[in-house]
């Protein structure tokens, strides 16, 4: 069971405006930069992934660490870092390697429906910045923020600050489900809303047994760094030859 927390609404209503507010910069500095140098060469340079990673992973480090500041408490604190870290490493890699098949196959199925009843099935962001990079250094950059940064972030966020605070709070359906499907929102795919909801579920059973976060953050390491090595694979394959 996750150990009890100490989140006041105060706080988690700050760090929500201070997200919201560096997305709505890294909008607003998105635009100016396409009026500058046009849309087609934003898209196609490093600088649209900076400001992306700007905009959310590396704001939200900075809005975790000042909740946690204002909370007076520190990292391993807060998420249970040394509670078991072996156990938690143990489960994270045996639950990561068993929900995969399991997840892809919900995608698959997912994907099937949609398109059965005329639905478009559009590309999740990430997958269409690597389909379209050409540069191994944006290929590398993208595998960087989706394997080591995008996991921590998207875990403490919430299943590390917003699941214990809605449980706690009296929520526990809210804080699994509700937390679940806005985790799956933000991803902003329809074929990986329910296998992401599901994902998310299991991320936040999973840091009920173990009670560290460190459990949930390699599952979902697994789960990105399995997509992005299936990805790079097929954009390989589908690359023609050099003569």
């Amino acid at each position: 069971m996750v150990s009890q927390k100490s989140w006041q609404l105060e706080a988690i209503l700050r760090l929500g405006m201070r997200l919201l507010a560096a997305f709505a910069v890294g909008l607003v500095l998105a635009s100016i930069a396409r009026k500058l140098f046009g849309d087609r060469l934003v898209e196609d340079s490093l600088l649209h992934l900076l400001l992306a990673v700007l905009a959310f992973q590396v704001a939200g480090l900075v809005c975790i660490a000042w909740f946690l500041r204002e909370q007076q408490t520190g990292w391993a604190a807060a998420f249970g870092f040394r509670t078991d870290w072996r156990g938690a490493v143990g489960w994270g890699v045996a639950v990561g390697l068993a929900a995969l098949p399991v997840v892809w196959g919900l995608q698959w199925l997912s994907a099937t429906a949609l398109q059965a009843l005329g639905f478009d099935v559009g590309e999740q962001d990430a997958i269409r910045l690597l389909r379209d990079s050409e540069t191994l250094g944006k290929q590398v950059f993208i595998g960087m923020v989706a394997i080591g940064l995008a996991p921590p972030v998207e875990e403490m966020l919430f299943r590390g600050i917003l699941y214990p605070f809605l449980k706690q709070r009296g929520f526990p359906r809210w804080g699994l489900w509700g937390t679940a499907l806005m985790f799956a929102l933000i991803h902003g795919s329809l074929p990986i809303l329910l296998p992401l909801v599901v994902l998310a579920v299991v991320l936040a059973l999973l840091y009920e047994r173990t009670d560290n976060l460190l459990a949930p953050i390699i599952v979902h390491t697994i789960f990105n760094a399995a997509n992005f090595a299936m990805l790079f694979i097929l954009k390989a394959a589908q690359c023609p030859p050099h003569p």
